[in-house]
């Protein structure tokens, strides 16, 4: 059978044409974007110079208006996209668009497409690369369904050859992520902040995915924000979380903290667009706007206590635990010997001397001292040690006895 013809997009007609380069000439030679195109076909130039230029015009509005084209298939969450050059089976293959000539090509051929794309040898700039993968992270954008989302700034910095998976698909593709991840990036320019973007990105995406995979009902990221979907959102929390229940375990104790304000924010974002819909269509219709309300309230009770209580102590567990963290037991004894001596020289010299002043520095300094052992980051260290030394040093009683009484005489002295 005879093969089909390559359909391109033109702006002007609103379809997909075969012969692209005759039917601009032909039906649209007025427009000023196809007149040089008449020049060239009326110079004195010889006919493989003259064809070698107008295939640079056409081939650069082909993939201007396929670029159009696919921005609007993604918008409106139709599949059928037009690459530079398209493959002859059925097998899916991932694309990526080229942002100098927006020419979309598949991400193996990519870095032999930079090597002749006109657009970017022009620029003269930087080198592409001699791997694939450095030539996608370096001058390629995702294909996304929500560009109108995203600032200018935010596809340059932090869209520009990300790596794609499935994850960041689903992210890509939903416009309150997107939008989040935007916002987010205006108060982080700096570029050492883009993996932490991208990392957001992924925590509230997986999230997401596990709510989707425990309600079907969820399709989008702006479902989960109503307070009747919490439940499955703190089950889908503790799922990233590897929470589990018989034992009280949780292998990622960090999920709990790193959701927390992203929730907070991306629902804040729900809350100002309800908003901005009800001001602008002059609706009083303010039950969206409450019930999002009312969601950030639960959040703000409740998310604490059903997950980050459980992951705080499992960070704080998981820290102690370490062994090249936990101090070694003869240094712990050794420390809380010697705060059992501070006792015993204080108590004496507050026997002998009540009104003077030198054994309260000294009892200030064994204080601090006994502070900074108990105050610090890994108290689980000395709460399994089994110290007998440690045992014996609540003589808190035996120092309020001393010191009654002595408080106004000293503040006289003074």
């Amino acid at each position: 059978s005879k093969p089909k013809r390559k359909r391109n997009y033109c702006i002007y007609c609103d379809r997909l044409v075969a012969k692209f380069s005759e039917h601009v000439e032909k039906c649209h030679a007025d427009k000023h974007e196809i007149k040089p195109l008449l020049e060239l076909s009326q110079s004195s130039l010889d006919k493989s110079k003259k064809r070698l230029e107008k295939l640079k015009i056409t081939n650069s509005l082909r993939k201007l208006w396929n670029d159009t084209f696919n921005n609007k298939q993604l918008s409106n969450q139709q599949k059928l996209l037009i690459p530079v050059k398209r493959s002859h089976g059925d097998k899916p293959i991932a694309h990526v668009a080229c942002q100098h000539c927006k020419g979309v090509y598949s991400r193996r051929k990519f870095n032999c497409h930079l090597k002749t794309c006109l657009a970017f040898l022009s620029q003269q700039t930087s080198s592409c690369g001699s791997l694939t993968n450095q030539a996608i992270k370096k001058h390629s954008l995702p294909l996304i369904k929500n560009k109108n989302v995203v600032s200018e700034a935010f596809k340059k910095e932090i869209l520009t050859g990300v790596n794609v998976d499935s994850i960041m698909e689903v992210a890509t593709n939903d416009a309150l992520i997107m939008k989040f991840a935007s916002e987010f990036h205006e108060s982080r320019r700096e570029a050492s902040s883009k993996s932490y973007i991208i990392r957001e990105m992924r925590d509230v995406t997986k999230l997401l995915l596990k709510m989707q995979t425990i309600d079907p009902e969820i399709t989008c990221f702006k479902d989960c924000f109503v307070p009747s979907k919490f439940n499955t959102m703190i089950e889908a929390a503790r799922d990233m979380a590897q929470y589990e229940e018989e034992t009280g375990k949780v292998k990622v104790p960090s999920v709990a903290y790193r959701l927390t304000q992203p929730l907070k924010d991306i629902a804040k974002i729900v809350r100002t667009e309800e908003l901005n819909k009800i001001y602008q269509s002059g609706s009083n219709d303010t039950s969206m706007v409450k019930m999002i309300d009312d969601f950030l309230i639960i959040l703000g009770d409740n998310w604490g206590k059903k997950i980050g209580r459980i992951c705080s102590k499992a960070q704080k567990f998981s820290k102690a635990s370490r062994h090249d963290k936990v101090a070694l037991e003869k240094d712990i004894i050794k420390l809380a010997s010697f705060i059992e001596g501070s006792y015993n020289k204080v108590i004496s010299s507050l026997e002998n001397n009540v009104n003077k002043c030198e054994p309260y520095d000294l009892l200030c300094h064994m204080l601090v001292t006994h502070i900074m052992l108990l105050i610090r980051r890994r108290p689980i260290d000395f709460k399994h040690a089994s110290l007998n030394h440690y045992k014996n040093l609540d003589k808190h009683d035996e120092l309020i006895e001393l010191t009654k009484g002595t408080s106004s005489e000293l503040s006289n002295s003074d």
